[in-house]
C-alpha cells in the first residue's frame, strides 16, 4: 500500500499505521508494508545573471523574511511581471465602464435618501 502524504499529516498515518501493526501482531496476521513517500512537483532549475542593483535588491527582501530564499522572490518578480494577478474585472465577468455605472447609481440612490430624510448622517 503507498500513500502520498503532506507534512501534517504525517503524525496522523503513523499512528495509525503503528496501532495497525500492533493489532496485527496481537492477533498473528499478516501485515501489509506501507511505504510513506513524500511529493514534490518538479521544478526546473535555471541559472541566470543579475545586475547589482537587483541582486541587492533581491538579498535585501529576502534577509528582511518577506521571501524564504533567493529562489521564491524571483519565481514572486517573474510572476508578477509576466504573467500578473487576475484583474477582478476578468475574475467577476465585467467591464470597468459597468462598474463605474453601477457605482454612480448606487451614489445617487444615497443622495435621494438622504435628501428625503430616509437616510441620516452616521455619527459615533
Amino acid at each position: 500500500m503507498w500513500a502520498v502524504v503532506n507534512a501534517c499529516d504525517l503524525k496522523l498515518i503513523t499512528a495509525r499505521v503503528t496501532m495497525n501493526i500492533a493489532k496485527a501482531m496481537k492477533s498473528r496476521k499478516t501485515v501489509d508494508a506501507v511505504c510513506l513517500s513524500w511529493h514534490n512537483l518538479p521544478m526546473r532549475r535555471r541559472h541566470v545573471s543579475l545586475s547589482n542593483v537587483i541582486d541587492r535588491t533581491i538579498e535585501s527582501q529576502v534577509k528582511l523574511g518577506r521571501y524564504k530564499d533567493f529562489s521564491a522572490a524571483i519565481q514572486d518578480a517573474a510572476w508578477n511581471y509576466f504573467v500578473g494577478p487576475d484583474s477582478p474585472f476578468e475574475e467577476y465577468g465585467v467591464t470597468p465602464e459597468e462598474v463605474e455605472r453601477a457605482h454612480a447609481k448606487v451614489l445617487a440612490g444615497i443622495k435621494r435618501e438622504r435628501r428625503k430624510g430616509i437616510l441620516k448622517p452616521w455619527r459615533p
